[in-house]
């Protein structure tokens, strides 16, 4: 089991080819306009200045959890964990950007089940649920468009995974793993 990929890394890479295979997104938003933090080569992926030209901008983040239970069950644990994708437009035309990378987003996640619910770790598949939650539209959301003005959204999602216990004592305790 050299360099396994724990559930957090596989999930955040799963959601993040989802995009990469999208031909639509690739059309709509360019490669370089793509902030993936999952690359170990790119310490810093965010732009610190922002232009036109890096418009629109398609960003994965990972947001947490909301729930957390290392007792689930008599022998498993569970966690819900967040996500979310930013899309920032810099243009205030709703159908140029915003209508467009969202509807290819939406059509890109179309696999998330099938993706993320075969993934697994220890043997075991763990994505148990994957709920798309909340999508935020916005014009003035300057904390997603980074000062500059025009649409952006955020669409957020709930992903529960569920693990064995024993996997997660002898992950902690170093049987079977090596970094």
């Amino acid at each position: 089991m050299a360099n396994e990929l724990n559930p957090f890394d596989q999930i955040f890479d799963a959601l993040w080819n989802l995009v990469d295979d999208s031909i639509p997104l690739a059309a709509l938003v360019k490669l370089k306009n793509t902030i993936c933090f999952n690359k170990p080569q790119d310490r810093d992926p965010q732009k610190q200045n922002v232009q036109v030209a890096d418009l629109p901008e398609l960003v994965l983040l990972s947001d947490g959890a909301s729930a957390t239970n290392l007792h689930f069950s008599s022998c498993g644990a569970m966690c819900r964990r967040h996500y979310s994708f930013i899309i920032s437009t810099g243009d205030n035309r709703i159908s140029l950007f915003l209508n467009q990378v969202e509807f290819a987003l939406q059509c890109a996640l179309l696999d998330t089940q099938t993706r993320l619910g075969s993934l697994t770790w220890r043997g075991n598949q763990f994505v148990k649920k994957i709920d798309w939650d909340t999508l935020t539209d916005g014009i003035e959301q300057e904390i997603q468009n980074r000062g500059l003005k025009g649409w952006s959204s955020v669409w957020s999602s709930i992903i529960e995974i569920h693990i064995a216990q024993v996997d997660l004592r002898n992950f902690n305790d170093g049987t079977a793993y090596v970094p």
